[in-house]
Order: structure tokens, then sequence, then C-alpha cells
């Protein structure tokens, strides 16, 4: 499902666990996998890959 041509609704099926820090940020990680998402940008200074 397509909102505009910058944001897409994604539903990933697959929990990657990538930010071992703040697990609570995987959501965010885990979207922009299932999304395809060229960018995955934040504010938070903590949750660098």
């Amino acid at each position: 499902m397509t909102l505009n041509k910058n944001v897409a609704l994604v539903t990933p099926f697959f929990h990657w666990h990538l930010i071992y820090h703040d697990p609570d940020h995987d959501k965010f990680v885990d979207c922009a996998i299932a999304g395809n998402a060229d960018y995955l940008i934040t504010n938070d200074l903590i949750s660098t890959f």
C-alpha cells in the first residue's frame, strides 16, 4: 500500500535484532529492511550500527 511517493505501509515478517544496546529500536530497522529503504535517518546519537 503506497500512501504517497515517499511513504509506504510495511509489515515486517522477520525480526533482525541488529540493535543490541537498545532492542526497542529494532522495530525501525525491521521496517526499513522490510520496506527496502535506501536510508534510515535518526536523531538518536546512540543508535549507530
